[in-house]
């Protein structure tokens, strides 16, 4: 197990260079400057040359003034001691950011699951409870139908039907203004109930309940789970389970417990994408996690912000996938996670 874990960090690490590769040498080709964002030109000679002068002061404060390549050695050697450097634009640190928004994104990404397990297991159960039924088929077409409409669509229309023609919850932001949470966990639904400051639970799940029903209602795990259940379904042991005069519930269980070992890993494959995935999302809502600040980044050439945030998403990518595979090989004895897998 230690040399599995091993391997597959050191796979991570590959990963995360190659990304900082991508991610450096992309957002450096994009149309704009930061430099020239930050400094407008001048109408007199006097402004000009002020201006100019500002530039190249910024530029070499920044970093942005030498060649690309020694640009990004410089960038892998902030890395190597853990700093992401410093927002062009807001003049902290990205590590800061991150650590401000990470908690928002997380609580978002973790209550888009719970929707997801909400709908996918009893939709996914009843399909194969009942196949081929009327219940299997209109089961699997809302799975087939959430997965194919587009977040951004999805989450517009529930602004639009649930925020603006009944408005029941607020169309976006993260929390009431006027309202003081104490923080203890940074993660404020955590806080709230520890806290006991139920006001504030109250608007953060009235803010959070649309976000995360777009980022869930795809059910994605309703057709995988449905197949896992329909091929234990017609096991020979599961007869032996019925021949015995065990009950269907009790049965049903046995079916859901050798089923879940394929629905965990796609589980697990689905809690790292959802984080990147969430980007989409919560620029909709407006709701300040750390997709909403990337999209703020790219738009302002925020270089050491994007790098920052797209490195932060690659390894919660590769964490989820690690634990995945491990808690595959615990529940199903017939895997066996070892240096070689």
């Amino acid at each position: 197990m230690t040399k599995f874990v091993l391997k597959r960090l050191a796979h991570t690490v590959i990963v995360l260079l190659g990304v900082s590769v991508m991610v450096f040498f992309l957002i450096r080709y994009l149309p704009g400057d930061p430099v020239d964002l930050m400094f407008d030109g001048g109408d007199d000679e006097a402004t000009a040359e002020a201006i100019a002068a500002g530039r190249e002061a910024f530029a070499e404060g920044r970093g942005l003034s030498g060649s690309l390549p020694s640009q990004y050695f410089n960038f892998l050697g902030e890395i190597s001691r853990g700093d992401l450097g410093t927002s062009l634009f807001r003049n902290v640190s990205v590590t800061t950011l991150i650590r401000q928004t990470l908690p928002l994104t997380f609580q978002l990404a973790v209550a888009g699951q719970l929707v997801n397990m909400l709908l996918s297991f009893p939709l996914g159960m009843l399909g194969a409870a009942k196949q081929n039924s009327i219940w299997d088929r209109g089961g699997t077409a809302l799975a087939l139908i959430g997965t194919a409409m587009p977040n951004f669509w999805q989450g517009i229309m529930l602004i639009l039907v649930f925020a603006v023609w009944i408005p029941i919850f607020p169309v976006s932001g993260v929390m009431d203004l006027g309202i003081d949470l104490r923080e203890v966990t940074h993660i404020p639904v955590v806080d709230a109930v520890i806290t006991g400051n139920w006001a504030a639970l109250k608007s953060l799940m009235m803010h959070l309940a649309l976000p995360a029903i777009t980022l869930g209602a795809s059910a994605s795990l309703v057709r995988i789970l449905r197949s896992s259940l329909l091929e234990v379904k017609h096991q020979d042991f599961m007869d032996a389970y019925r021949a015995r005069g065990v009950r269907e519930r009790s049965v049903t269980l046995h079916m859901l417990r050798n089923a879940l070992p394929t629905t965990v890993v796609i589980f697990g494959i689905r809690l790292g994408t959802i984080i990147s995935g969430s980007v989409v999302i919560e620029t909709v809502f407006a709701y300040q996690g750390m997709g909403w600040l990337l999209i703020n980044g790219i738009n302002q050439r925020d270089y050491p912000l994007v790098q920052g945030i797209v490195l932060t998403f690659t390894v919660f990518t590769a964490l989820a996938s690690l634990l995945t595979d491990i808690v595959h090989g615990w529940l199903d004895p017939r895997v066996k996670v070892t240096s070689s897998a």
